[in-house]
């Protein structure tokens, strides 16, 4: 009996160390590859400016603003929690209140602007002029500002309940109101986060799909270079949320599903070890937008690369410039030298 409960031991302290392991290793490669892609993704989206009169250009460019800060606030605080355990929402209830707040409005934010973008791309490669007069950035705009009041109001309740709480001696950052938690674990992720997102973009990306075999060749050739581009970048991205977000989905149903079921010590590690790699999985989500449009678009590619040498060659420029001007006097003065 003694040796079946030093193995269980033992495999429990494996599964913290692969947990760790798995926490520094996946987690930093998203960190680095999330914080670089969106960067870049802001970068050449501002400079190239399509967002000033294009909706599906902007729903990208605020998606990956909101990528940049989720991937930086989320995933390093999470690598410093599970790698390092150093977790400071147990030493701050300010902390614990502003991080799930944040991470939450960005979260719901993100996936609101997916199926909105998802939703205009459908509008603009419609065989319908009325359709197609529906993708606006008027309207973007007005959608993008009421989604982010939505969410903002609805997080209020978590910053009300989310606490620090001391149990014995040891602290824990939980929602303090058992009705609250129950709606955010049975609706909030389940439903917000997974199913009605998931349902949606895969709906529409099948009718995209179909109004791009139905159109025919001199209909195609209507569209702007751009929004074929687009089409293409939304598409590919569509693709990664699913790839991303239903395992995610999937781990999450079980996890509530199984909520009250007893289970052995042994289970118990190798679940939380699934569900530590699925937390930090999901995080590709919002680290591979940039990677998708790279390889949907040879266009954006070369956007990337004429945007990146742009901005070498005025850092250059910048830097012999005052250089010249410093050996340049104005004809028929004399240099003067200072005693």
């Amino acid at each position: 009996m003694s040796s079946n409960s030093s193995t269980t031991i033992d495999f429990t302290v494996q599964f913290q160390l692969a947990s760790q392991y798995l926490s520094l290793s996946l987690g930093l490669f998203l960190f680095i590859t999330g914080i670089v892609g969106s960067f870049v993704n802001i970068v050449v989206f501002l400079t190239l400016g399509n967002y000033k009169h294009n909706a599906c250009s902007l729903y990208m460019l605020i998606g990956s603003l909101l990528d940049f800060f989720f991937v930086f606030i989320g995933m390093s605080t999470r690598i410093l929690t599970l790698g390092f355990k150093v977790d400071f929402t147990l030493s701050s209830q300010v902390w614990c209140k502003l991080r799930t707040v944040i991470l939450n409005t960005i979260s719901l934010s993100s996936f609101t602007i997916i199926c909105l973008q998802s939703l205009d791309i459908f509008f603009c490669t419609s065989r319908s002029i009325v359709m197609r007069r529906k993708s606006s950035v008027k309207w973007a705009r007005l959608l993008l500002v009421a989604c982010g009041l939505v969410w903002i109001v609805h997080e209020i309740s978590t910053m009300i309940f989310q606490d620090l709480v001391k149990a014995g001696s040891t602290y824990s950052c939980i929602n303090t109101n058992t009705i609250y938690a129950s709606y955010r674990s049975y609706f909030v992720v389940p439903i917000l986060t997974v199913t009605i997102p998931i349902l949606m973009i895969s709906i529409l990306a099948f009718h995209i799909y179909r109004h791009l075999h139905v159109l025919t060749q001199g209909e195609q050739r209507s569209f702007s270079i751009l929004t074929k581009q687009l089409t293409k970048m939304a598409l590919f991205q569509i693709g990664s949320v699913l790839l991303f977000q239903a395992p995610y989905g999937i781990s999450s149903i079980y996890s509530l599903a199984t909520t009250y079921v007893a289970k052995t010590t042994y289970r118990q590690a190798q679940e939380k070890l699934i569900s530590n790699f699925f937390g930090i999985y999901v995080y590709g989500i919002y680290a591979s937008p940039f990677y998708c449009y790279c390889l949907a678009s040879k266009r954006f590619r070369d956007q990337v690369l004429c945007v990146i040498n742009k901005m070498r060659y005025n850092k250059q420029r910048n830097q012999v410039l005052p250089m010249i001007q410093d050996n340049i006097r104005p004809a028929g003065r004399p240099q003067t030298t200072t005693v």
